[in-house]
């Protein structure tokens, strides 16, 4: 998946730089829970509300910037908002980097989102991004 590559080769020298990111393989039980429970939480949950009720599709306008650029913000925001109910995630959901991630991730999703017409692009991207990082690169377990 290309999206997948061009969110990595950003992402990555920001998360190894700032630690937010290290080799950190996981058990294959915590990665098999991860691949199962992500296409869920967060990538449907997320990406239906912002994404799929947010960008329109080629056919219902020309221009979908504004749509794309509000829903990444809104995104990225969020995960901020998301805080009030787990605040042993305000460490990590508060961090300029992890913010800067989720702003790129939303971008990405938002764009396949428009191309396709579908959220189910921008869901496997999330999907993903969220196995690699969780299952390798030392996410939140």
């Amino acid at each position: 998946m290309i999206a997948l590559a061009v969110v990595g080769v950003v992402a990555a020298p920001i998360g190894f730089a700032s630690g937010l990111i290290h080799y950190h393989p996981r058990g294959a039980g915590v990665i098999a829970r991860t691949m199962l429970v992500a296409p869920f939480i967060p990538a449907l949950g997320e990406e239906a509300p912002f994404r799929g009720l947010l960008i329109p599709d080629r056919r219902e306008t020309a221009r979908a910037w504004v749509a794309i650029f509000a829903s990444t913000a809104l995104f990225t925001v969020w995960h901020v908002v998301e805080t009030l109910w787990q605040p042993a995630q305000r460490h990590l959901f508060t961090r300029p980097d992890f913010l800067g991630w989720a702003a790129w991730l939303g971008l990405w999703c938002a764009i396949l989102r428009r191309r396709s017409g579908s959220i189910w692009p921008g869901l496997a991207l999330h999907w993903a991004a969220v196995v690699i990082w969780i299952g390798w690169l030392g996410g939140p377990d």
